[in-house]
């Protein structure tokens, strides 16, 4: 065996132990920023120019971790993983430079064999098989469906990292091969995707906003997201019934920023929509639909989504230990 496959099944161990420690419970997401602070290492994020994460020393010997502030949510994520890997596996005290491919997790990103030990670290620690097959298998999705760009873009959405990095953590998880996961890599436009999931309603406001295509799969989990990100929920009306699918008055700032409805030819016949929503306030929020006949308010069936968008973190402590204080206080 050589030395660099050691390293990599040593840090994928390594990581498979982290991940083992603290349960998803209702998330999608591994929770890496509370894994790291229980782990015992201080995490702090900083506006850092030119860098995109650094293992340091702290008071009396101790270790903890600088993340940037200037990348998004999802590579923040995969940064303060990385770095986790540095101090997990014993590597001296690193400074990760910001590059333009640094946040694509590519099995050559860099020749350096800590480098890749930390990559392969933070991949089996945020996507590892199993967690991808919860997921896959909580969609219905199969495994030709997972080398498809847009459903490789909502599994990275639910993982919580890159749309690259979830196309080589595909490739490590034995789902699809180097080939697939480099072109889809290369060679998909994710601007495409997200405005193909809400035509013709344009992403003007906000470009880098993620578009979440939720279904009632998705009803019951923690979904992470940002506080500009758009919900597309297809629906099937009963109009003959009487029975309409609506927003819930439970559902405290959502609004439906666009509607697309397509009515079947056959009289009394399904009338099929595709309701665009948003709640641009940040927090933890219930997105729920209720079918229901407005005259009368029966309801014939409920939808419920728990949504975090609180999106990337700022400056300072993570977000939660901030409240955690202000609690405390």
């Amino acid at each position: 065996m050589t030395r660099f496959r050691e390293r990599t099944l040593h840090a994928a161990a390594e990581a498979a132990s982290i991940f083992d420690r603290f349960p998803l419970e209702n998330r999608t997401s591994f929770d890496i920023i509370r894994a790291v602070k229980d782990l015992g290492f201080p995490v702090m994020f900083r506006p850092m120019k030119g860098l995109l994460g650094a293992t340091v020393t702290v008071e009396e010997g101790a270790q903890g971790i600088l993340v940037t502030t200037k990348r998004g949510l999802p590579i923040q994520r995969f940064t303060l993983a990385h770095e986790l890997g540095h101090l997990v596996l014993g590597h001296e005290m690193r400074f990760d430079f910001l590059t333009e491919d640094a946040d694509e997790a590519t099995p050559d990103a860099s020749d350096n064999p800590e480098e890749k030990a930390a990559e392969a670290f933070a991949s089996e620690l945020l996507a590892p098989r199993k967690l991808i097959s919860r997921i896959a298998l909580g969609r219905t999705w199969r495994k030709p469906d997972l080398n498809r760009p847009a459903t490789v873009y909502q599994l990275a959405l639910r993982l919580g990292i890159s749309f690259k990095a979830t196309c080589w953590a595909l490739a490590r998880g034995g789902f699809i091969d180097d080939k697939s996961a480099k072109d889809l890599a290369e060679d998909t436009k994710v601007n495409e995707i997200k405005t193909n999931l809400i035509a013709p309603h344009g992403l003007s406001e906000n470009p880098w906003a993620d578009i979440w295509a939720v279904t009632p799969e998705d009803a019951g989990s923690l979904l992470e997201c940002g506080p500009d990100d758009l919900f597309v929920v297809a629906v099937q009306d009963e109009p003959s019934a009487g029975f309409l699918w609506e927003l819930d008055e439970s559902a405290q700032g959502f609004e439906v920023v666009f509607e697309k409805t397509d009515i079947s030819e056959s009289y009394g016949g399904e009338c099929s929509r595709v309701l665009v929503m948003k709640n641009n306030a940040p927090g933890h929020h219930r997105l729920t639909l209720k079918n229901r006949r407005p005259w009368s308010g029966e309801v014939l069936s409920t939808t419920d989504y728990s949504i975090a968008n609180f999106g990337k973190e700022t400056d300072g402590l993570p977000r939660f230990v901030k409240l955690e204080l202000l609690g405390a206080g």
